[in-house]
């Protein structure tokens, strides 16, 4: 079950925000396999300044069950960073993403864990 979550300074509309959020569901199904049903992203508009300016940025962070690995996560970083700049006009060299592979006893649903 993949978890992305983006912060980013850019101050944009509803719209825009929905865009976004679907340009990266289809990345993350197109490239992980995953199914819609089990893929959650979420969107924060925060202060965040990088490198000591405030011009746009972003942070990513995608979470995961099994399915990263270096070429994974090297495809993911390109069309992310794409998805991004296309609907939100961040600049690539100003996106930063970690992806953290997670145990399946550290995470849970439905009153239990995945393990």
């Amino acid at each position: 079950m993949p978890y992305l979550k983006i912060e980013t300074n850019r101050v944009i509309g509803d719209i825009e925000a929905e865009d976004l959020k679907h340009a990266l569901e289809k990345v993350i199904m197109d490239v992980m396999g995953k199914p819609l049903e089990r893929i959650m992203v979420a969107f924060d508009q925060i202060d965040m300044d990088f490198g000591g300016s405030n011009e746009a940025c972003a942070y990513a962070q995608l979470q995961s069950l099994g399915g990263l690995s270096k070429e994974v996560n090297d495809e993911l970083c390109v069309k992310f960073c794409a998805a991004i700049t296309n609907n939100i006009h961040v600049p690539a060299d100003r996106i930063f993403i970690n992806f953290i592979h997670l145990e399946r006893d550290h995470w849970g649903n439905n009153e239990g864990t995945f393990a």
